[in-house]
């Protein structure tokens, strides 16, 4: 498996979930002229296919999609130059256009910088539909962009939803599993499809055997795919900064998914370089904070593991890589596994040879 499982296995018209919202935003776009609203403000929790909904319609109705991050823009400027271009000129295939601004959240809202109020000056203007997407729409930044947008609800996803769809891929993608550890996998998602395929790419290779490693539930407050994604995809401390505030899980862990994915966003070996650097940097501060409790160091270690790792690179990549899950745990997992079948082994050769069981446990 080359590719990423979330790339390979996008949800396509068949299998995208859920049916009824999609069915509500496509006819909000083919009746866009109508609309007295003039863009549709999907949203729902991370992993609920509402990006790969949008791209779904699009190819469906044979759209151009001009998709747009809100992390790229930081102000009124900005906004201006990536959405104001898109929405009055024409396709140059001679196409309706999509227009997808993705991830809203990512804004700011600061009323200085204006990107909110930009927004809504421009939504009027547009000859063609715009898609926002959104975890959290009821934020109070975005409370006068509720009213000019339709909003449509695209709810967590059920286990029965994708436990399907995980089948489907193991039997495509030639995977052993049993019926329990896959349910497992599932369920632990949290309803997060995306986290779900990133899991199953993971543990591909132990999903046969008698139990999955333990592995805790996802937190629905921040999942840890959308707090890297605001620390790469910005170079803006503010909002790399913020991307902590929400966070469940741990510093350690952190490092870890830093550690395990910086190589997949920075490909410059200069941006690779600093990227490390400021981490390496990190890690001496949490010793600090081990070793002496010296815990006022913790502010300097967010900084760093945040808006440090931001500023490491020249610009903003272009790329949008799938982000996994830190691998050393399972790896651990596996050699401790690998171990005790051996152990296993030597002991019932030892008892048989009537050996002892260090040599033979040196020679299994």
């Amino acid at each position: 498996m080359s590719l990423p499982l979330t790339h390979k296995h996008k949800p396509s018209s068949s299998v995208c979930i859920p049916q009824p919202a999609v069915q509500k935003l496509k006819e909000y776009i083919l009746a866009y002229a109508k609309q007295k609203k003039k863009a549709a403000l999907i949203y729902g929790p991370p992993g609920s296919c509402k990006t790969s909904s949008v791209h779904v319609i699009a190819a469906e109705l044979n759209y151009e999609l001009i998709e747009v991050n809100a992390s790229e823009f930081r102000d009124s400027d900005s906004l201006l130059q990536k959405v104001g271009m898109a929405i009055s000129q024409g396709s140059l295939f001679g196409m309706q256009k999509l227009i997808l601004v993705d991830e809203v959240d990512a804004v700011s809202g600061t009323k200085d910088r204006g990107a909110i109020p930009t927004l809504l000056g421009l939504l009027p203007k547009s000859r063609y539909p715009i898609v926002l997407t959104a975890n959290d729409p009821w934020d109070h930044k975005f409370s006068q962009l509720r009213s000019k947008c339709s909003l449509i609800e695209f709810p967590q996803l059920a286990h029965a939803s994708i436990l399907p769809l995980l089948k489907e891929i193991c039997v495509k993608e030639n995977i052993s599993y049993t019926e329990a550890n896959l349910s497992m996998l599932a369920r632990r998602s949290g309803g997060d499809l995306r986290a779900a395929l990133i899991d199953l790419q993971t543990a591909a290779g132990v999903l046969a055997e008698a139990q999955l490693p333990e592995m805790s539930f996802r937190e629905q407050t921040e999942a840890m795919t959308m707090i890297l994604t605001k620390i790469f995809k910005t170079t803006d401390s503010v909002l790399s900064r913020d991307a902590l505030q929400h966070m469940s899980e741990d510093h350690d862990e952190l490092i870890g998914w830093l550690d395990e994915n910086i190589s997949k966003e920075y490909t410059k070996p200069k941006d690779l370089a600093s990227a490390y650097d400021v981490v390496s940097r990190a890690d001496v501060f949490r010793g600090r904070i081990r070793r002496r409790q010296h815990w006022r160091f913790l502010a300097t270690m967010s900084d760093l593991l945040s808006a440090g790792v931001s500023h490491a690179k020249e610009q903003r990549y272009a790329s949008s890589p799938s982000y996994t899950q830190p691998m050393r745990g399972l790896k651990i997992w596996q050699l401790n596994q690998k171990h005790a079948s051996r152990k296993s082994i030597a002991a019932k050769l030892a008892e048989k040879t009537h050996a002892s069981l260090r040599k033979t446990h040196q020679h299994t």
